[in-house]
């Protein structure tokens, strides 16, 4: 800190959020000087709200189902509480090369309606970036670039194709959803996820799988198919670090 004209001031940037008392001891001068009070340092962060839709969660109205667990190989349960269909990763990326991660949140909860709210987005965050969806057996998927400038930050990838990069979405009723079928994680739906889903589904495999694409609890001819029909299609990552390999 310092001192000027019977005034002093303390310069720095807070890591938490509280209220803080100092008590301040100035040297120099004419015997001994204090300056104490409180300062609050507040959360500075802002609020990103997002819909989005899953198409291996999809219910066909305009919802998602909740994944299950299994522990047994045939009765299910909910994996989550209350309205939480399941969880994913959201990031922020700069928008040029090479597209930085500038936030990263794992484990955030989508609900059942397709919307997630995250609050701890940093007040810092004021350029444009691209919000990206990382699901365990969906595609990476990328918004397109998105300003940041307000303390509320609201983003629909459901309602036009265009909301993804590179129109990387499938239209399933009357909304877009993310691509599913990626069972290896490795951002395309390809033979390598096909054969691991058919050996998950030859060997019973039950519970919270990558390769329980519908979420119901279990591996079986239900997952195999979805992720044989987007095998066809040649569906894969369609981002600005990896353009134009969907087809």
């Amino acid at each position: 800190g310092s001192w000027a004209s019977n005034t002093v001031t303390i310069n720095g940037s807070p890591s938490l959020a509280g209220n803080y008392n100092y008590l301040i001891t100035l040297s120099g001068g004419c015997g001994t000087i204090t300056a104490n009070g409180s300062i609050i340092a507040s959360n500075c962060t802002k609020t990103m709200n997002l819909f989005i839709f899953l198409e291996g969660l999809y219910n066909g109205s305009n919802g998602l189902v909740k994944v299950q667990d299994s522990d047994d190989g045939e009765n299910s349960f909910d994996l989550f509480p209350s309205n939480i269909a399941d969880t994913l990763t959201v990031q922020l990326a700069q928008t040029t090369s090479p597209y930085t991660t500038v936030f990263n949140q794992h484990g955030v909860p989508i609900n059942t309606n397709g919307s997630i709210s995250l609050t701890t987005v940093p007040a810092s965050l004021s350029a444009n970036y691209h919000i990206v969806i990382k699901h365990r057996n969906h595609v990476e998927t990328w918004s397109q670039s998105t300003s940041f400038a307000g303390s509320t930050i609201n983003y629909n990838f459901t309602d036009a194709l265009n909301k993804a990069w590179g129109n990387n979405m499938v239209l399933t009723g009357s909304v877009y959803s993310i691509y599913c079928g990626d069972a290896n994680g490795d951002q395309y739906v390809d033979g390598f996820d096909l054969a691991l889903t058919f050996n998950n589904n030859r060997l019973g495999s039950y519970g919270y799988q990558s390769q329980d694409i519908n979420g119901d609890g279990f591996v079986d001819g239900f997952d195999l198919a979805r992720v044989f029909n987007n095998n066809k299609k040649g569906v894969g990552m369609n981002t600005p670090v990896s353009p134009l390999k969907k087809k």
